[in-house]
């Protein structure tokens, strides 16, 4: 009798003691990458309360910019195809539109 490995290993993911297994190794590593979006809000703000007190104008930029993104004030839209490119816009908040900005991305 002869089996494959996909025969093997779906035979073994069937088996309940490798099944326990796999969801307890899973929830370990939820556990360990769990990061919540209030917690990298936050550290963002101590990035940027830092980066005032030492007048770094662009760090300070950079991180309401990823807090921006991250509470979904910046919509980054881009889309690849042959042709003729489409313009990306970035849209801040509530700022009133400057115009579109167009990338184009050459073939090679």
């Amino acid at each position: 009798m002869t089996f494959d490995t996909q025969e093997i290993g779906s035979e073994n993911l069937s088996k309940p003691m490798i099944q326990n297994a796999i969801q307890e190794a899973q929830r370990e590593s939820a556990q360990r990458s769990s990061v919540t979006v209030d917690e990298i809000t936050t550290m963002h703000r101590e990035a940027y309360s830092v980066a005032k007190e030492v007048k770094q104008a662009s760090a300070m930029t950079t991180t309401a910019h990823n807090l921006a993104k991250l509470h979904g004030l910046i919509i980054d839209r881009s889309k690849i195809e042959h042709g003729e490119p489409e313009p990306m816009t970035f849209i801040f908040g509530t700022m009133p539109p400057k115009g579109d900005i167009t990338i184009t991305k050459g073939k090679g």
